[in-house]
């Protein structure tokens, strides 16, 4: 992997395998679909149960593993390698009554979606759960919530009955549960029932704390009668009115009112809360965005599902008639198939074995990362500062690294100025500044390196070194807080790009001359941080592993990088 010392979050075996080394596999001309299938170093995949027959599925050959009913299965990678993933909850079931509009009145919550680039690692098992559909109104109380995660449907007792909620879709490692999970999306509400509006109408439960909740006018209350939103690791209680009491749901599945005059919730993580009563909108609740482990995926985005509608349809494998978590719509008939809410599907789009480098990118305007963390950052002897530099525009003041003793910023600072000229400053306002180099032009990379050898402090601009000063002083002077792209949180932000940023603690690592590196850095031995190299823009390679907190619309680019 290029260096690389394995996947985020991987704990198992690391790979060795490089880039050109897969590449020299699959230029031996197998034929797909060969026994000789997978080959050692692919990131294939064994799965169970089997799919359409295949056991061991490798996207290179198989295609995007699509999951579209709902159940489990487990797969258990070859080799560590991410996995490009896109899941939907399921939508929750639609109300059953005399006189209900089939259109927006009583329609289940559509579920949520996630997408994220996963990492797994090799020989370790995964469980992928999609969700069940919600259903409509049943004799049985209980009936369809074994298996799908959402709240209980509503009792149907011959003329009236309201839906259960969407089960969740995601995956875990080792075994379903709230701790293990790496990217879920939240199942939709059950649709609600307006009875003519009787004000005892209860709603049901909601799901995780994003999910929406349930429809009434209002918050839950005994007033308004409707589903709460709950909590991540519990889905709410339904509003109780007198006509039953409500139950609360778990992480796994949301709750439910215990006589279903109002309709069951969204799964417990991130579901929808249930459609209480109201003469205009009785739907469900739309799924939750969604929940994602940063530790374990990159570039997450979520997204929050609407009345009858999930979230992320727009998505290439979302599918209106291939279950995408569609909502389920109101009928005069019970168990009716429209009544039923869609299951939910997780999509396995393609596997890559390493990240594609990139760079920071910040606007200007407000964006910035920071890091806390005081026994990384505090630099008591030797010690090295590098990273690479490509300005988008010049400032009076522009800083795009800042060593401070705390949230307030200052102190130590990389700044440049409307010229591009640019300096290491220490000790505050009217400390010492070192020139780290003049001539800067707008949209070509440069590497700049500052090394404390001793008390004599060096800068590097591509290798060469500009100036030199020193101080033996305990940079910043209490504490370690890092600011990437500004000084502090309100001035003097960075316009450009930034690519592999290092501290290293305990080495100079550059005190003469020295050819500019053209290649990924790695963390060696004394690295406090090593960010900003790929995809997985805000995550430490160092064994710090330190929290990286994001601000304004900082991202990533894979086209404008250094090497």
């Amino acid at each position: 992997m290029r260096g690389n010392k394995g996947l985020i979050g991987a704990k198992g075996n690391v790979s060795t395998s490089t880039a050109s080394g897969v590449f020299s596999l699959i230029d031996q001309q197998l034929e797909k679909g060969s026994s000789n299938w997978p080959i050692a170093g692919l990131p294939s995949f064994t799965i169970s149960p089997s799919v359409s027959g295949i056991s061991t599925w490798d996207t290179s050959i198989h295609g995007a593993l699509v999951l579209s009913s709902y159940g489990t299965w487990t797969i258990t990678p070859i080799i560590d390698f991410y996995a490009n993933v896109a899941t939907w909850g399921a939508g929750g079931g639609g109300a059953t009554g005399g006189g209900i509009s089939q259109t927006s009145k009583g329609s289940g919550g559509g579920g949520g979606s996630a997408i994220g680039l996963v990492a797994l690692s090799a020989g370790k098992s995964y469980v992928i759960r999609v969700g069940r559909g919600g259903r409509g109104a049943n004799t049985n109380i209980g009936t369809y919530s074994a298996n799908n995660g959402g709240g209980e449907s509503g009792t149907y007792d011959g003329n009236w009955g309201t839906g259960s909620g969407g089960g969740y879709s995601g995956i875990f490692v080792g075994s379903e549960t709230q701790a293990n999970s790496f990217l879920i999306a939240g199942g939709g509400g059950g649709g609600g029932l307006d009875r003519n509006a009787v004000a005892d109408q209860s709603g049901g439960a909601g799901g995780g704390t994003t999910g929406q909740t349930g429809w009434s006018g209002g918050a839950q209350s005994a007033t308004n009668r409707v589903g709460g939103g709950g909590t991540q690791s519990a889905g709410g209680n339904g509003a109780s009115g007198s006509i039953g009491t409500s139950v609360a749901g778990s992480a796994l599945r949301g709750g439910n009112n215990s006589l279903g005059m109002g309709s069951g919730g969204g799964s417990g993580y991130y579901g929808g809360g249930a459609g209480g009563y109201n003469t205009d909108i009785i739907g469900g609740a739309g799924g939750g965005s969604g929940f994602a482990n940063t530790i374990t995926t990159v570039n997450v985005t979520l997204y929050t599902g609407s009345k009858n509608n999930p979230g992320n349809n727009t998505h290439t494998y979302f599918s209106n008639t291939v279950n995408s978590g569609i909502g389920g719509i109101s009928n005069t008939i019970a168990n009716a198939a429209s009544t039923f809410g869609n299951d939910g599907k997780f999509v396995i789009i393609d596997t890559k074995v390493e990240l594609t480098p990139a760079s920071l990118l910040f606007d200007g305007t407000g964006d910035y990362l920071t890091i806390n963390s005081a026994s990384s950052f505090s630099l008591t002897a030797d010690f090295t500062i590098e990273f690479y530099i490509r300005f988008a525009s010049f400032a009076s003041y522009s800083t795009p690294f800042t060593l401070a003793s705390g949230a307030a910023g200052g102190e130590n600072y990389i700044q440049s100025d409307t010229s591009g000229g640019t300096s290491f400053s220490w000790g505050g306002w009217g400390g010492t500044n070192l020139s780290a180099g003049t001539g800067f032009a707008l949209n070509t990379w440069y590497h700049l390196a500052l090394c404390r050898s001793g008390s004599t402090i060096r800068s590097f601009k591509d290798g060469t070194q500009v100036a030199s000063g020193t101080t033996s002083a305990t940079i910043p002077t209490t504490g370690g807080f890092i600011y990437i792209g500004s000084q502090n949180s309100t001035q003097w932000f960075f316009n450009g790009y930034l690519s592999n940023i290092r501290v290293v603690k305990g080495t100079a690592l550059y005190t003469s001359n020295f050819v500019r590196p053209e290649v990924k850095l790695s963390a060696i031995s004394g690295t406090s941080l090593l960010t900003g190299q790929d995809e997985n823009y805000l995550k430490d390679y160092s064994t710090n592993n330190n929290t990286i907190n994001r601000f304004g619309d900082v991202t990533y680019s894979t086209t404008v990088k250094p090497f």
